[in-house]
């Protein structure tokens, strides 16, 4: 289960699991070409997985704007949900 965390630009939207000693953070934007680009971050070590149509440059800003959101994120992982922080 995720919980929805925001539409980051570009309509990528940004979910996260719950906390279970870390976070998975998931990234996901509508595509032409793949259907959806994903990626998955888990934190706090920030190991990238799951990538799919992501560009190198794009993967540096999703993990920059996991390091941005970390703390709201893992409130809300622990929380069960942002709404719930």
């Amino acid at each position: 289960m995720f919980f929805h965390y925001c539409t980051y630009y570009d309509e990528i939207e940004v979910s996260h699991s719950p906390w279970n000693d870390y976070v998975i953070i998931h990234f996901e934007q509508p595509d032409a070409k793949f259907g959806f680009k994903t990626m998955d971050c888990k934190v706090p070590n920030y190991q990238i997985s799951n990538v799919i149509g992501f560009s190198d440059e794009e993967i540096a800003k999703l993990i920059q704007f996991s390091k941005n959101n970390i703390a709201l994120i893992i409130e809300g992982a622990k929380a069960g949900g942002i709404e719930n922080a």
